[in-house]
């Protein structure tokens, strides 16, 4: 098969692949880069190895609040994103486990032709529940321990701990053990404010700037909404500065009241995105969806993401 990269100018005029490939010092592996399958191959292969580790005794069991099932999560994977998870009740216990996993995931990991990543991109928690005012608090285990992981040019590294309450990023969406949330208010502040310089240089249409204001930012704040717990004022201060840009683009004032602002279309609104609004129609959805759950489905299940 010859390959050739499609850009705006047009195709490529060199290649690679076919006869060529016998010059090759490797021959090369993989699906190849942006292909289409790529994610639902690795999904494939994901979940075979994430059954291996089933199959070892690894994961963490996890009592549904809805259903009363048990469900035994190893990890999450997607693409080149990966959380593995295990618990106890002895801080060494659990981290001497973990320490287990990481290596079997590597040797698996190495059957598939793949390799964990440079250990400036790993990182770890060691998590102790406390509890304090009536309620479990994620803290600090305190513990001296090091997790090592080998990589693909077989040396051996310290992956880096962080403190459960130091947020870090899982597919687009920032989180901290002990549910700190400050962090990805930032990141979607920060987004909000960075369209707002844009919208503004730039001159677009009435009609565009409304449509860019449901379809761009909206769109992008709205993707880990499901995730969050956010108050109406947090869900306000990072929307604004994007309204106070798009509304003056868009031929509207943006002094209106946000009861007309923001209510639906079919009740006389203007149907502006309102996150909170959002957060917990999301909310509500996943919490239906689980309680219409059947109860004979599997007690346990590992899922990749």
């Amino acid at each position: 098969m010859v390959h050739r990269i499609r850009t705006g100018f047009g195709d490529s005029t060199e290649t690679y692949g076919g006869d060529d490939i016998m010059d090759w010092q490797f021959t090369p592996q993989g699906v190849l880069q942006g292909n289409a399958s790529g994610p639902t191959i690795w999904s494939i292969l994901s979940s075979v190895i994430f059954e291996i580790l089933h199959d070892k005794g690894f994961g963490v069991e996890f009592c549904s609040t809805i259903s009363k099932q048990l469900f035994l999560l190893v990890g999450f994977s997607y693409v080149d994103d990966c959380d593995l998870i295990q618990s106890g009740e002895d801080p060494l216990t659990v981290a001497r486990s973990m320490q287990r996993v990481i290596q079997q995931w590597g040797d698996l990991m190495e059957v598939a032709g793949g390799a964990l990543a440079s250990s400036d991109t790993t990182y770890w928690y060691l998590v102790e529940f406390v509890w304090k005012r009536g309620k479990w608090v994620a803290a600090d285990a305190p513990l001296e321990f090091d997790l090592i992981e080998k990589t693909e040019d077989n040396n051996f590294v310290s992956l880096n701990r962080l403190s459960c309450s130091t947020a870090s990023e899982m597919l687009g969406i920032w989180m901290a053990p002990n549910g700190c949330k400050t962090k990805m208010i930032q990141e979607m502040r920060t987004s909000a404010v960075e369209w707002w310089a844009k919208i503004r240089k730039g001159r677009p249409s009435q009609e565009e700037a409304w449509q860019a204001l449901h379809y761009t930012i909206a769109a992008k704040l709205k993707y880990p909404l499901a995730a969050c717990i956010f108050t109406e004022r947090e869900c306000t201060s990072i929307m604004a500065p994007a309204i106070r840009a798009a509304l003056p683009k868009s031929g509207i004032s943006r002094t209106m009241t946000t009861s007309v602002r923001d209510a639906p279309i079919s009740s006389g609104g203007l149907g502006v995105p309102n996150l909170h609004k959002l957060m917990g129609t999301l909310r509500t959805a996943l919490l239906v969806n689980q309680c219409l759950q059947k109860k004979n489905d599997p007690p346990f299940a590992t899922y990749v993401h």
